[in-house]
């Protein structure tokens, strides 16, 4: 969309490395942000939150008083003090895994995951140096006469505990050795389950931690066993007649134990995520999400996008016009049961705005209202049940002067008999055509929010949704990609 909006003849100023395939920013051109506030002058609002703002401070600089000042600043430009909670910086490299926040705070970071991997990886390794301790220990009475024989030729424990210690390093880097092998022939199948894209990068810190958790594995593992075999009587060991003390046997039994109990908790652990996932399969989230497919407009946009010349009104019609022809393309493809275009999507890609009031409610309210942008049909092709009124239609005019809520947002307002009454959107009466059924749009975790539909049939940023018949979906999708020229997953 990035074409048709900032259509354009323009100087190159620079050319950028690339940056790498897993980073979490990835771009392919960039433009100056000024130009960016030119085609959408909300973005320069001192009230609105699009925009990423990255600062480079001075070393040395006291976070909590800059966070206070840059507080203060923004307050400072708002007319409701309720608006804007307070502001913080954070570091950069902490984006990623420290990156989503609700009220202020961090909430279900990725960080956890990563925590919750290795801790289940530290588990499985604990099993693991635990049943080879059992294992060695069992084979006690099988190697009791090599270990005699050792012993009657002069050999000292120190040499018999050495060589034991060495058999258990020696087995956990060939162990290593068969793990790297195995996880660079199915890492690319790997990634097409996960659809993660992840890289094997051997740099020095990664060699030192792996070599170090290899030796510690293999230490710990082999050193009960060391000092058990080793400590063997070398006469009642030829003689195949070794007995284990009280106090070894209560070790091996509470590993044992130890072991079990763990792979129980794993597995009970696996019953609960298996729990989980087969919830987020059948959980009603209030909207048919099977057979719905995503994709950017594809080649064809910069033929559209050409038509978008002249005076803001005229512009605006000939994007809607080449838009809903578009869209009609798309219908038209054998398959595709309906069509639509969003901006916002409804797996937390979405806008939110305090800037909807009421009769008997107004911006002192605070009230944080989900902003749904879509053009026609996106109601009807995501499958959202409507309560009350009607969705929006083309055999209506002005339909953009209109307003489709959900049922919290109804409930929210304190509105009795919604349809037909007036609402102000930013400064703009919006008429109440229907009321939605309520639908997850955010995490599982949350309430549903209030949120409203914004109608926005002219808009290039917009991506497009289908919903496929049922059938050959495949053909399906072999055809739209076809048709439009498009590239890797839909």
């Amino acid at each position: 969309w990035v074409h048709e909006t900032f259509g354009g003849v323009y100087n190159v100023t620079g050319i950028f490395k690339a940056p790498p395939a897993n980073s979490s920013t990835r771009f392919d051109v960039l433009f100056p942000h000024e130009l960016f506030g030119q085609f959408f002058s909300h973005s320069l609002d001192w009230d609105n939150n699009s925009s990423n703002t990255y600062l480079v401070l001075r070393k040395g600089t006291d976070i909590e008083r800059f966070n206070k000042k840059m507080t203060k600043l923004l307050k400072s430009k708002h007319e409701s003090p309720l608006v804007l909670n307070d502001v913080f910086v954070q570091s950069y490299s902490d984006q990623y895994l420290y990156g989503s926040f609700g009220q202020g705070n961090r909430v279900t970071p990725r960080i956890q995951y990563v925590t919750l991997f290795c801790l289940l990886a530290l588990f499985i390794l604990i099993i693991a140096c635990v049943n080879y301790i059992n294992l060695s220990t069992a084979k006690s009475t099988t190697r009791a006469g090599e270990i005699g024989m050792q012993k009657v030729l002069g050999a000292k424990r120190k040499t018999l505990i050495g060589q034991h210690i060495t058999e258990s390093l020696l087995l956990s880097v060939f162990s290593l050795v068969v793990a790297i092998v195995v996880v660079i022939i199915f890492l690319p199948q790997f990634e097409i389950i996960s659809g993660k894209t992840i890289s094997l990068e051997f740099n020095v810190e990664l060699v030192l931690l792996v070599v170090s958790i290899t030796f510690i594995t293999g230490l710990l593992a082999g050193l009960y066993p060391a000092f058990i075999l080793s400590g063997l009587n070398p006469i009642k060991a030829l003689k195949g007649t070794v007995e284990s003390g009280a106090g070894g046997q209560y070790i091996r039994k509470g590993l044992v134990i130890f072991q079990f109990a763990t792979a129980t908790i794993l597995m009970v652990a696996f019953a609960i995520v298996y729990s989980q996932l087969e919830l987020i399969n059948s959980k009603n989230l209030g909207f048919d999400k099977e057979h719905v497919v995503v994709f950017e407009m594809g080649k064809k946009l910069p033929d559209v996008a050409g038509q978008a010349n002249g005076s803001d009104s005229i512009a605006r019609l000939k994007q809607t016009m080449a838009i809903e022809r578009f869209l009609q393309s798309v219908r038209d493809i054998p398959g595709v049961a309906n069509a639509t275009n969003f901006r916002h999507s409804m797996i937390g890609d979405f806008g939110e705005t305090t800037g909807l009031s009421w009769e008997g409610g107004n911006l002192e309210n605070n009230v944080v209202f989900g902003n749904l942008i879509a053009g026609y049909d996106y109601i009807e092709t995501m499958g959202i049940p409507l309560k009350k009124g009607r969705s929006y239609s083309k055999k209506f005019s002005s339909e953009n002067e209109k307003i489709i809520l959900n049922e919290t947002a109804v409930e929210t307002m304190g509105l009795e008999n919604p349809i037909g009454k007036t609402v102000m959107l930013w400064d703009q009466p919006r008429e109440i055509i229907g009321v939605t059924q309520d639908f997850h749009f955010a995490s599982l975790y949350e309430e549903i929010k209030p949120v409203f539909f914004n109608l926005d049939v002219s808009s290039f940023s917009s991506r497009i949704m289908a919903r496929l018949e049922v059938g050959d979906q495949k053909s399906t999708l072999e055809r739209i990609k076809k048709a439009y020229g498009l590239t890797g997953n839909i």
